[in-house]
């Protein structure tokens, strides 16, 4: 069985996207709860 790979990547105002979920500023505090998530940055 082949593996499953989701691409979200899309283009938003000339912005190439990875994913088309965007976390706003304030939403999250600093993120901490997020770094356990693969891929994640809050650098």
């Amino acid at each position: 069985m082949l593996p499953m790979h989701n691409n979200l990547k899309t283009k938003f105002c000339g912005m190439s996207l990875d994913s088309p979920i965007v976390l706003l500023s304030g939403c999250v505090g600093f993120g901490e709860e997020y770094t356990r998530i693969q891929g994640f940055s809050n650098a």
